[in-house]
């Protein structure tokens, strides 16, 4: 139970806004509705995690995705983009070979998504309302 509450404390201490207002919160690993991935892209527990308050939510997660940094990229573009996520692309930065960096934007809530080619997958990053 105490590693528990020292992770709970950890991941919250990571949130943007986490003190607007919040009355309580749920630390769980549930994927926000309007956070996409790719249909191939396959879920990775270890490490995520979201939780909502009435006032605000935070969440990272993490996926591993059979297919290059741009054809992912390219779903995120086309689909963040559209209804029902309707999210705004801000800004897309590469800062090196084989990795981007994007960051969505939507109402007071931020996404940001990591792209890295690992030596067999590329590994995604998805961390919404969370400050590293």
């Amino acid at each position: 139970m105490r590693r528990a509450a020292v992770l709970f404390t950890a991941a919250l201490a990571s949130c943007a806004g986490s003190g607007r207002g919040a009355t309580s919160t749920v630390l769980t690993d549930e994927i926000f509705e309007d956070l996409p991935a790719p249909a191939t892209a396959v879920f990775e527990p270890a490490g995520s995690f979201s939780f909502q308050g009435t006032a605000y939510r935070c969440g990272r997660f993490f996926y591993s995705f059979n297919g290059s940094v741009e054809e992912c990229a390219q779903f995120y573009r086309g689909t963040m983009t559209q209804p029902p996520y309707s999210w705004t692309l801000t800004e897309e930065t590469s800062p090196g070979p084989d990795t981007l960096h994007m960051v969505f934007a939507k109402g007071e809530d931020r996404c940001t998504l990591d792209l890295d080619r690992l030596p067999t997958t590329v590994r995604i990053i998805a961390r919404v309302n969370y400050v590293r």
